[in-house]
């Protein structure tokens, strides 16, 4: 997984939710949601970006799902 700013995977697709918890994840400046979380990188089996979980729950489950912050490159 890797820390990134939320973005929109398409132009029908508005909002995520943590895989986690449920939380949402999007852009609209009305939106009371997180603007950036964990996703899942390219080895994922549907694509990189493709779940996204909240910071939370990153650091409650890392440990117990293995989870890695994934250095990100640019």
């Amino acid at each position: 997984m890797h820390w990134i700013k939320y973005y929109q995977l398409g132009e029908h697709w508005d909002h995520d939710h943590c895989a986690a918890c449920g939380t949402m994840f999007c852009l609209h400046e009305k939106c009371d949601s997180q603007k950036e979380g964990y996703a899942v990188t390219e080895d994922y089996q549907w694509g990189e970006d493709y779940e996204w979980v909240c910071r939370s729950c990153f650091e409650e489950l890392k440990d117990i799902l293995d989870w890695k912050n994934a250095p990100l490159i640019s």
